[in-house]
């Protein structure tokens, strides 16, 4: 998720200052390119639960908060990670 987040700073940075019609084509395109190439690497997959969150890797909302602020949500399912691993030694006779 922090990858994600910094790589949609720097879109974002990108698209300040734009027309709205550029703004908002332009987070979309961007944010869906970016999501696009996370799921090709396997860090965002299929939800575990689909009957609550859908059968899709993530889920991206632009919208116009404000005259001049926007707003983009997503909200995607990363891959698990090793948080705990354990090794058995065993003898063999």
């Amino acid at each position: 998720m922090n990858a994600i987040s910094r790589f949609f700073v720097q879109l974002a940075r990108q698209m300040k200052h734009s027309p709205d019609g550029i703004t908002a084509a332009g987070l979309t395109k961007g944010m869906t390119k970016l999501l696009d190439r996370f799921v090709a690497s396997g860090a965002l997959v299929a939800p575990r639960d689909p009957d609550a969150d859908g059968t899709e890797p993530y889920v991206l909302k632009v919208t116009q908060a404000e005259f001049d602020k926007w707003e983009v949500v997503w909200a995607c399912c990363p891959t698990g990670v090793a948080r705990r691993i354990q090794g058995v030694p065993l003898l063999i006779k």
